[in-house]
């Protein structure tokens, strides 16, 4: 089974079936974005180590991190 962070997927703008955060410039929670979107996406946690989830997190945050003027500041992120 793959773990959380290789079924995450995240690009720059909108996709469809994604959850969107429309504006990432200034920074954000990944932690607690991520929970969210787990939440919203019907992605369940229980059985997802707190190893995991917080590599997940954290590849979130650099991902959000590295939006700029050129790539946009909305992103998708969803799950295989």
């Amino acid at each position: 089974m793959n773990t959380l962070s290789e079924r995450m997927n995240m690009k720059f703008g909108e996709k469809s079936g994604a959850h969107t955060i429309k504006s990432v410039k200034g920074g954000m929670d990944a932690y607690d974005t991520l929970c969210l979107i787990c939440a919203e996406l019907g992605i369940s946690t229980m059985s997802v180590s707190e190893f995991d989830f917080t590599s997940a997190s954290i590849a979130l945050d650099d991902f959000a991190g590295s939006a700029n003027d050129e790539s946009g500041y909305t992103i998708s992120v969803w799950f295989d």
